[in-house]
This record gives C-alpha cells, sequence and structure tokens, in this order.
C-alpha cells in the first residue's frame, strides 16, 4: 500500500524500520510464546491449579515488558535509526512509522500473549482466524487511511495497531467466554515467586533468540542504509516478499513449541519424535515450493510492490532468489529451536543462534 499509493521513498522508510522492529517487536513475541510454554506444559500433565498461577503471574510479566520497552523505546526511536545510519531522507518517515507502534507496543504483548495461551490450550484455529481477520481489516485501513485519507505513512502505523489491537481483544474474548481454561478467581490472582522465576526462565531466553538472530539484522541493515536510497527500497521490497514466504516456517516453529510442550507433559516421548520428523518434513516440502515460485515469479512480486521500476525490481528479484535458497536450514532452525523451548531448554536453544 504505502509502496504503491504513497511513494518508493515512503516504502523505503518503512524497510529502515526492518531491522529495528525485528530486535524489539521480535522480543516480545520470543517472550510471549516463552510465557506459554510452562502453561502447556501443565496443560498436558492436567495440573489445573499451575495453569492458572501460571497464567496470572504471566500477565504481571507482560505488563513489565510494555512499560519498559514502551517507554523507553517511545524515547530512543530516533536515536537508534541514526545510529543505524538511516538515510536523512527516510529517517523522518521510518520514526513516524515505528514510534506509535513502540508507544503501543502492549498491543503486540496482547495479541502475542493471548495467542500463545489459546495455543497452550490445543487451539491453534482460532488465533489463526483472528489473525486473518485483522489482516483483512489493516488492509481496508490501509486503503481507506492512505488511499483515501491520504495520511501516508502514519496511516499504516495506525492501521497496524488498529488491526492487531482487534486481533488480541478476539483472542482474549474467545479465551475467556469459550475456552473455560481461565477462572477467573481471586484465589489465582496473588503474585508467586516461583512461578514468575520460571516464566522468566523459559521466555526471557525465547526473547533473546529473537534479539540475538536480529544483531545480524540490525547489522546489514546498516551496511544497507549506507548504500543509499535505492539499496534500502530495493531491499525493502523483496524483504516484505520473503517474510510473507517465510512465516508460515516460523509459525510451523511455533506450534511445535506447543505440540512438544504437551506431549512432554503426558511424557509422551515418541509422539514427539513423531512430530520432529513430520515437521522437517513438512518445512521441507513448503521450502521447495518457495524456491520453485520465487524462482518463477520473483520479478512479477517486486514490481506488485513497488510498481514499475526496473532497476528496483531487478535488485528486490535478485534479493529474493538467493534468500530462498537458504529457506531450508530457517526451517530446520525453526524446527530443533522450538522442540528445545517445548522441552523447556529456551537457555540450551538461545545458545544455538
Amino acid at each position: 500500500m504505502v509502496g504503491r499509493f504513497v511513494s518508493s521513498d515512503a516504502l523505503g522508510s518503512v524497510g529502515a524500520t526492518y531491522s529495528l522492529n525485528f530486535l524489539i517487536i521480535g522480543f516480545v513475541q520470543g517472550f510471549c510464546v516463552g510465557l506459554g510454554i510452562p502453561i502447556t506444559q501443565r496443560f498436558g500433565a492436567h495440573d489445573h491449579p499451575n495453569i492458572q498461577r501460571y497464567f496470572y503471574n504471566a500477565i504481571y510479566l507482560c505488563i513489565a515488558i510494555s512499560l519498559i520497552f514502551g517507554v523507553g523505546m517511545s524515547f530512543a526511536t530516533r536515536w537508534t535509526l541514526t545510529i543505524m545510519q538511516t538515510p536523512p531522507s527516510l529517517i523522518e518517515g521510518a520514526i513516524t512509522f515505528i514510534q506509535p507502534q513502540f508507544a503501543f507496543i502492549w498491543v503486540t504483548v496482547l495479541y502475542n500473549f493471548s495467542a500463545s495461551v489459546l495455543r497452550s490450550f490445543g487451539d491453534s484455529t482460532h488465533p489463526f482466524y483472528f489473525l486473518v481477520l485483522a489482516s483483512f481489516l489493516s488492509i481496508a485501513l490501509d486503503l481507506w487511511l492512505i488511499g483515501l485519507w491520504h495520511m501516508g505513512i502514519t496511516g499504516a502505523a495506525i492501521a497496524t495497531i488498529v488491526a492487531q489491537l482487534v486481533s488480541g481483544l478476539l483472542n482474549l474474548l474467545w479465551l475467556a467466554k469459550k475456552t473455560h481454561m481461565v477462572e477467573f478467581k481471586r484465589q489465582w490472582f496473588s503474585f508467586s515467586p516461583s512461578h514468575t522465576k520460571r516464566l522468566a526462565y523459559i521466555a526471557l531466553p525465547m526473547g533473546l533468540e529473537y534479539s540475538v538472530s536480529a544483531i545480524g539484522a540490525v547489522i546489514m541493515q546498516m551496511a544497507i542504509n549506507s548504500l543509499g536510497t535505492v539499496a534500502v527500497i530495493s531491499q525493502t521490497a523483496g524483504e516484505k516478499i520473503r517474510q510473507m514466504f517465510t512465516l508460515p516456517m516460523e509459525s510451523i516453529g511455533m506450534g511445535m513449541a506447543t505440540y512438544v510442550g504437551q506431549n512432554y507433559g503426558a511424557q509422551k516421548l515418541r509422539r514427539i519424535h513423531q512430530g520432529i520428523r513430520s515437521g522437517l518434513l513438512t518445512q521441507l516440502c513448503y521450502c521447495l515450493f518457495c524456491l520453485i515460485t520465487i524462482g518463477l515469479f520473483a520479478n512479477s512480486l517486486s514490481e506488485l510492490v513497488i510498481g514499475h521500476q526496473p532497476h528496483l525490481v531487478e535488485l528486490s528479484s535478485q534479493y529474493l532468489r538467493i534468500m530462498s535458497t537458504t529457506f531450508i536450514l530457517h526451517g530446520s532452525l525453526m524446527i530443533y529451536r522450538n522442540t528445545l523451548q517445548g522441552l523447556g531448554f529456551s537457555v540450551k536453544s538461545k545458545m544455538l543462534v
């Protein structure tokens, strides 16, 4: 939407925030997935009291993370983007896009934590349905705010926040009204140091895994930024398309963490072995599909994002084709790393990054 309705420079501004977004919001996503691991293990063991204790103490950690990152990054956005050598022509747009998302990072926490809890109870379909609904809502808001109201990058930021808020609230409503797994009783509300320690032991390394991976992305982004606006725009277009292809691999990985956690809690180790084999086979088949699709349609996909600009399309397509050859490594990592996390070894899985 930004690339076609605003300008290629505006698209470059959005792309210049990718690695910073990956660093901070990626930590939040990994952290929230980690909070669900003790819950899913207790669910597999049919330990209802500890499900409640872990759930409410996880909420307290979500509030703390939201305050720390929401306040800290709202003030540090410009400084961080400057350190990353963001081109002067793109930096104001980049701040306009990413700063509101940091200020409202609790919305990201809400969706990711609620989705993680639902997956812990074996329900991965409704978070998916609500996310699809949010995606269509985001597209509609983009058309309205960018296409009709000409709000540019600001409109894109608002659409992202509102859509994610809606999906998070729908997760929370479904969790409260339909699952009957969480009890809203005062007896479970008390703070428990032992439960919080266990949650933090698993969730913090999982968040740091995303952030450690993102450090490489930040260094790469600094190098790309130093090449100028053309390189940033081309890489942004290619990266947005790359994300579209690799997010299913990461979703399979998150599903693997829940699957392993439930079966580990129930002591069904044979099913864990079967799940690893099935997960690797799924990733291999999907990666082959991506490799063929990108090989055939990289130019068309790039042009869809940035319009008919041959030089930018050529660079974007080259980026996509090279990246697609490494997808199987990414997919395999998602299986093995999330298996370790599901078993509760999140510190050791972080050492693999």
